[in-house]
């Protein structure tokens, strides 16, 4: 069940964020579902003082995500919880939830 997301972030992981903090954390919840969270110990508080760049870096960690799905026949559809990024936090923060879904689009990269 876990294969696909684990290939889909195997891909992913490698996507550029700010000052490479990738504060990106993935809880696989089935076949079709995760939930993304950002770790609030990565985040860089003084140089992204709006959360902006690291909320970038996120959703481009999630469009990285999708092509990875592409070859698949399949696209991530994500539900923004649009809560302001909080370094004080102790715990993993929930960012985004993420689905699995059909699509018959093709990706134009090579």
């Amino acid at each position: 069940m876990d294969e696909l997301w684990k290939e889909l972030i195997g891909y992913a992981r490698w996507t550029a964020s700010p000052h490479n903090i990738q504060a990106w954390k993935i809880k696989i919840l089935s076949e079709k579902e995760a939930e993304l969270f950002y770790a609030p110990q990565r985040l860089i508080p003084y140089e992204d003082k709006t959360g902006s760049f690291t909320t970038v870096g996120l959703a481009m960690f999630v469009e990285n995500l999708s092509i990875a799905a592409n070859p698949h026949g399949l696209k991530i559809n994500a539900q923004y919880y649009r809560m302001p990024l909080d370094s004080q936090k102790i715990n993993p923060v929930p960012f985004a939830k993420l689905s699995l879904v059909r699509t018959l689009e093709k990706e134009t990269l090579d």
